[in-house]
């Protein structure tokens, strides 16, 4: 026997086919039966299910082959085979499309983001629709069809494909004929029918119970008993299948008004009941292939005598094939093909019906067309109803066959006016992005709950569309927050300035035009804290800081007192502009701070030597000030080492302390590298506040801290306590704090002028009166100092430490001292002993509220640091400030004056310095906690106190007056 080969009569097309095909031209005036395969098959299958025809036509035609397998166009997911066998004038056709696993799978792959996105249904049911069109197209072009399904039972999906088949024929009529009229010669009963006859159709099973399988390796007939068997199985699922499709009505008794019939005297079911067809050899299948592979590249045209010759390809053996059976199936094929092939009309109507057929004589006619014809005519079927996806068959098909599509968009549009009336259900007049994705949310649930099918998806973002049109369409509100953290109400609208990220579309011409606001007020003192007023939430800095503090001013009278003029940017051309900052953060914090601790020259040590009073420098109390750093790269002489100070430390270690001034005549100072000073820009000004990160050479157009000169000491009175016009005092907290302190001066001038006149006024007068001499260059200065707090509701107090409420006994006496006050960070927020209420128009915002303490369910509103008072004394040293807070953890930076050297007040004054009302850098305002813990106590703040708001230890000094200022009353320059 010689190797495997491929016949040129045995060369497989596809449809379309032509009519220049070399195969084809012979035969083209010949009158041909068309038989075509369809169905599904298993993966290992590759698509082919019509491998049995092979056995019929005892060549290889259909049988996959590894050299042959043709990829199906992903447009329209079908691909036909066909022969065309000359010796019985045959035309087989054989369709391979999504119904087959293998061509599924690969299909799969290929649309895998579709199926992610889409889901399979909805993908299922395009694939279905072209698959669906393939088929319509071989009933209108095929006289006997035949369904092959890899098991043993009917698959009930079809009942549904055949009976939406059958409606769109109907509907389509007008298009099959209309194609069919343009092809020549074409017969008057095709065209009217618009197909070649009522096709029969046939059922394969490729596979049956485990009972009927024929195993014997010589592949005997099977038994009697056996056949009996497996004869009275066939006509069982020959009535199964009858009785489904006529009561779904997919036959009728008419079978011209049908899609199909089934034969009324034929056989119409084949069981396959071959071992070697239900396992494939893989290893033959490939070895077979490669055999005929190399034959045809060798050998090319066969000999005669290898005609009969059928490869095994692991379906079955040459045996089986050769050797004829009583359950065959090309027995089973030819009694249905015989009534075509020799003129015999099919008689397939049943019932009355049938009656009637068969005694008037006419019964349904079959057309045999030409070949030449059939291939004109399926090439225009074939681009209509498969190949167009715009064409009236893919909408009717779609219409028809996608049911579950039909269902959840049915389904879909019923739940979404509901869903949507979710979200609208009492809105505000406009609302904001959060409150909308909330409702968006509301809405989803509910459309969820209800909404099914392959089109969910599709209609969820529908609805979500539909949210955003209504809520974008004037009831959107401004998303600008103010510089509290409260969102403005009003609606989306053009102007006002502000620090949010919010974005929108800004050439809009239907927004307004308007300031911003947060429907509330709060009430603020004013710089000298006599005056208080009413005050929107802020949405500017400047607004917040400076303007609200100048208008309130003016009506209190106190803008017209003298006021230290802290650095601000002076422009020197109209061309200005806020300054870009890009730079890296690092190089902003050094230059600041180096620009500083090059001007802090004469400081003050600490020094423990006399019990009973406070020592002070300008970098007394902690190691981690800035005048700490100062001091490690420029030393100065001191009596003693430096010695760091817990910030917590226990009040009665602070007050075994004194202050030691050194003071050095300009001669013998201590030499310092002399750095430049940088000028401020002229032309760009620094948007923010000043910062430690931010640039020496950036200064902002106004001031946020206000230093206010009140007047002489004695308008402070420690018996009376402050003058409180407004009441806005918390009762017992309207009293500063004595701070003692004992300063001693070590003098080094050349010619010791200062200090020896002192010395003999002393000494003269001791002489007379003959008491001990007393050092002069030792004294004690008493200072009042206040750490004041105000809350959103006006009600301001004092503080006499980090955790506690300044409280007077009896006739107004302070128990209390300033050493804590001093010597320790002070918390920038602290719970007010007010209790808040929804009814004030001036309640806090969002950030101020609190959680309730004892008080039940009302909250306790966060007093907020903004004054510190010092009455100067009567003493040849300055009084010093220099402030420095950190509003919120790192990396928010430590805010700053500006000014480069430590403050220096004048003797025997009462000063008042108002710190910002809002922190904010060039990255936005640096806003309190939401919440605070409750207090331990009345008047106590909570032990976990945030450790990052803070004003920070060192603001308070001592500095020695140089000899230039001693006859200068006011030391700032003014």
């Amino acid at each position: 026997m010689s190797s495997a080969y491929v016949s040129m009569e045995s060369k497989k097309l596809h449809i379309p086919l032509d009519t220049t095909t070399t195969e084809l031209k012979p035969y083209l005036d010949s009158r041909i039966v068309v038989v075509s395969v369809f169905g599904k098959s298993a993966r290992d299958a590759l698509s082919y299910k019509a491998n049995i025809l092979d056995d019929v036509l005892k060549k290889h035609v259909f049988r996959n082959n590894l050299f042959e397998t043709k990829e199906i166009s992903f447009d329209i997911l079908s691909d036909i085979d066909a022969y065309y066998d000359a010796e019985s004038s045959v035309m087989f056709l054989h369709l391979r499309g999504a119904y087959d696993t293998h061509t599924l799978a690969t299909v799969c792959q290929q649309i895998s983001s579709q199926l992610q996105e889409k889901g399979f249904l909805f993908v299922w049911s395009d694939l279905k629709n072209k698959y669906a069109r393939a088929v319509l197209f071989l009933f209108l072009v095929s006289h006997v069809l035949i369904l092959s399904h890899p098991s043993y039972t009917f698959d009930m999906s079809y009942v549904q494909l055949f009976k939406t088949l059958d409606l769109v024929r109907s509907r389509l009529q007008s298009i099959v004929q209309e194609q069919l009229s343009q092809v020549h010669d074409i017969s008057n009963d095709w065209l009217s029918l618009g197909r070649l006859c009522t096709p029969r159709l046939l059922f394969l099973f490729e596979s049956c119970p485990r009972f009927l399988v024929q195993r014997l390796p010589d592949q005997t007939p099977l038994s009697e008993e056996k056949e009996k068997l497996l004869r009275s199985f066939e006509m069982k699922l020959e009535d199964q299948i009858f009785n489904i499709l006529r009561s779904s009505r997919v036959i009728c008794h008419v079978s011209a008004q049908a899609l199909f019939a089934v034969p009324a005297n034929r056989r119409y079911v084949y069981v396959q009941t071959s071992h070697n067809s239900l396992k494939k050899d893989w290893i033959d299948f490939y070895l077979s292939s490669l055999v005929q592979r190399s034959s045809c590249l060798t050998n090319g045209v066969p000999s005669d005598g290898d005609d009969d010759w059928v490869p095994t390809y692991g379906l079955e053996n040459e045996e089986h094939i050769m050797r004829p059976e009583r359950h065959e199936f090309k027995l089973f094929l030819s009694d249905v093909l015989d009534d075509a092939r020799y003129g015999r009309e099919f008689d397939d109507d049943f019932g009355s019906h049938a009656y009637n057929v068969r005694n008037t004589g006419t019964p349904t006619r079959i057309e045999r067309p030409l070949l030449r014809t059939w291939i004109a005519a399926t090439g225009r079927l074939w681009r209509t109803l498969v190949m167009d996806e715009a064409s009236l068959v893919s909408v009717e098909l779609s219409e028809s066959m996608d049911t579950d599509i039909k269902f959840s968009e049915e389904r879909c549009s019923k739940v979404l006016p509901l869903a949507f009336n979710v979200y609208k259900d009492n809105l505000p007049s406009h609302y904001n992005t959060q409150f909308h994705e909330t409702r968006v949310s509301q809405a989803f649930n509910s459309f969820s709950t209800h909404a099914r099918g392959p089109l969910f998806d599709l209609f969820l973002t529908k609805l979500e569309d539909e949210c955003i049109k209504y809520w974008t369409r004037g009831r959107q509100m401004c998303e600008v927050s103010s510089l509290k953290g409260n969102p403005c109400i009003n609606p989306l609208h053009k102007g006002g300035s502000g620090y949010s990220g919010y974005e929108f579309d800004s050439s809009r011409a239907d927004l307004p035009i308007m300031d911003h606001s947060s429907g509330l007020r709060f009430m603020s003192t004013c710089d000298c804290g006599r005056t208080q007023a009413q005050r929107e939430d802020p949405f500017s800095l400047r607004e917040a800081n400076y303007e609200f503090y100048q208008s309130v001013g003016v009506e209190c009278g106190c803008a017209a007192l003298e006021h230290y003029p802290f650095p601000v940017f002076q422009p020197s051309t109209e061309d200005f502009r806020a300054a870009q900052l890009f730079t890296n953060p690092d190089a902003k914090l050094l230059g600041r701070r180096d620009s500083m601790s090059m001007s802090l020259g004469k400081d003050l040590l600490l020094n423990a030597t006399q019990p009973g009073t406070q020592g002070l420098s300008l970098a007394y109390a902690s190691g981690h000030s800035l005048v700490s750093d100062v001091l490690t790269h420029h030393p100065i002489s001191v009596t003693q080492p430096h010695t760091n100070m817990p910030r917590d430390s226990n009040p009665m270690s602070l007050a075994s302390q004194q202050i030691v001034i050194q003071v050095c005549d300009s001669d013998q100072e201590p030499i310092r590298d002399k750095a430049l000073v940088r000028q401020p820009s002229t032309t760009e000004y620094l948007p923010g506040m000043l910062h430690t990160d931010s640039p020496s050479s950036l200064l902002p157009q106004y001031p946020s801290w206000s230093l206010t000169y009140l007047g002489p000491s004695s308008l402070y009175s420690h018996n009376l306590g402050l003058p409180d016009p407004a009441g806005s005092f918390v009762a017992s907290s309207s009293y500063l704090l004595p701070w003692d302190v004992t300063v001693r001066l070590q003098h080094h001038s050349k010619d010791g002028t200062w200090n020896k006149s002192s010395s003999s006024s002393v000494t003269s007068r001791n002489s007379r009166k003959h008491k001990p001499v007393k050092d002069l260059n030792e004294f004690s200065v008493k200072i009042f100092i206040g750490v004041e707090y105000e809350c959103p509701l006006g009600h301001r107090f004092m503080a006499s430490g980090p955790d506690k409420i300044l409280k007077t006994c009896g006739q107004g006496i302070v128990k209390d001292n300033g050493n804590r006050v001093t010597s320790s960070d002070m918390p920038l927020y602290f719970p007010c002993p007010c209790r808040s209420s929804s009814n004030t128009s001036g309640g806090s915002g969002n950030n101020t509220n609190s959680t309730s303490g004892s008080g039940g369910s009302s909250k306790r509103l966060l007093a907020q640091l903004m004054r510190l008072h010092v009455v100067t004394p009567k003493a040849p040293v300055h009084v010093t400030l220099n402030p420095r807070v950190q509003p919120a953890p790192p990396p928010c930076p430590t805010f700053v004056t500006g000014v480069t050297e430590p403050i220096r007040l004048t003797q025997s004054a009462y000063w008042v310095l108002r710190l910002p009302y809002v922190y904010a850098g060039e990255r936005g305002p640096c806003l309190p906690q939401h919440s605070y813990p409750a207090a331990a106590g009345p008047g106590e703040a909570p032990a976990s106190s945030a450790p990052y708001a803070r004003l920070l230890a060192g603001v308070y000094g001592i500095t020695e007056i140089t000899s230039e200022q001693k006859n200068v009353g006011f030391v700032m320059g003014t």
